[in-house]
């Protein structure tokens, strides 16, 4: 059905010459069973909690993070001059080492964050309505293994913690850095959420077609109370009368959605510590208004991505295998006259 819909809106002109609506229709249908094949072999994929966690024990690095404070003391190095620019170090290389090494000196955070105070404040003359945007920005959260990263090796050292600080000098980039772990690495266990939705669309400049969106919403989760208020009618309905085509057909459904992945309003409804399952809502967005319904928890964020990661790398396997037991063959002269017809 979806094929035919497509050629009903491809006109003859929009055909190359000699090709007819036939032939595209063969090449869609062969595009279409290749692509419901490919979706058939990844979700007989299985993956229990012995492979994620052998999985992970095997790529650590891909999905640990740490938090810890940084400060760098950068200097002028021996070969500044005029002609290379300005890089905007004043300090001299003996004046930043002796800064790091104070700074490294602290015992704890408090510490730190103190040093740090006193010297934005009475060194560089940091304004005071500055002074904690410039303390928030030597702080750092949920920061990935990156190998050329300068003090990763402390970052990410199996004996590192909390709470540790290491001075390392960076020659290249002529500076003292002074880190500060604040939490060794961990997995990422931020708990992912599972939510449906309908939407009814409306630019947020139209008011009419945001009041005909705020009424098709309201009435919608009215019908959905009046019709069982389960979940199963909520999809039944976001199959029927959504406007978002990427859930639609699976019923409104988004699973383990993260923070960052949804615009604003949508994602502080699903994350509201208060929310619980069978919550509904009605959500006003910039593309529209959306019927909500929270579905539950989902899987803790380091899981997901190591079940992803499983998964694809099985699939690249049997693609392989599949690929190394059925040869595929080109028709270089045709591919010629392709390439010709396009230049």
């Amino acid at each position: 059905e979806s094929i035919t819909a497509a050629l009903d809106k491809i006109t003859p002109s929009n055909f190359a010459p000699g090709l007819t609506a036939d032939e595209v229709r063969q090449c869609m249908e062969i595009a279409t069973l290749a692509e419901k094949y490919q979706t058939q072999v990844q979700e007989a994929i299985e993956c229990t909690d012995d492979d994620i966690n052998s999985y992970y024990n095997d790529h650590k690095n891909d999905y640990d993070i740490v938090d810890y404070r940084l400060y760098t003391f950068s200097y002028k190095s021996e070969d500044d001059d005029e002609e290379s620019g300005d890089t905007g170090a004043t300090l001299t290389k003996a004046e930043a080492k002796k800064y790091a090494e104070e700074l490294a000196a602290c015992k704890d955070e408090a510490a730190y964050v103190a040093w740090l105070t006193d010297y934005f404040t009475n060194t560089l003359k940091v304004e005071k309505d500055n002074l904690q945007s410039e303390l928030d920005a030597t702080k750092t959260t949920d920061f990935g293994y990156s190998e050329s990263y300068v003090g990763i090796d402390f970052l990410f050292g199996e004996d590192s913690k909390a709470g540790q600080i290491k001075l390392v000098e960076n020659e290249a980039d002529s500076a003292y850095k002074v880190f500060l772990l604040l939490t060794p690495r961990h997995k990422d266990e931020t708990v992912l959420k599972n939510v449906r939705h309908i939407l009814f669309k409306a630019g947020s400049e139209d008011k009419d077609a945001l009041a005909d969106a705020k009424k098709k919403a309201e009435d919608a989760l009215a019908d959905w109370k009046k019709n069982g208020a389960t979940e199963d009618a909520f999809a039944a309905l976001a199959k029927e009368k959504s406007e978002d085509t990427g859930s639609a057909s699976t019923g409104g459904l988004y699973e383990n959605v993260g923070k960052g992945e949804m615009v604003e309003e949508f994602e502080n409804w699903i994350f509201d510590a208060a929310r619980k399952a069978g919550d509904t809502g009605i959500v006003q967005t910039s593309y529209g208004y959306h019927v909500m319904y929270f579905v539950g928890n989902g899987s803790q964020k380091w899981k997901k991505e190591v079940k992803d990661d499983y998964t694809s790398n099985e699939y690249t396997n049997r693609y392989t295998e599949f690929e190394s037991k059925h040869a595929v063959t080109q028709n270089d002269n045709k591919i010629a006259k392709i390439a010709d017809y396009i230049s």
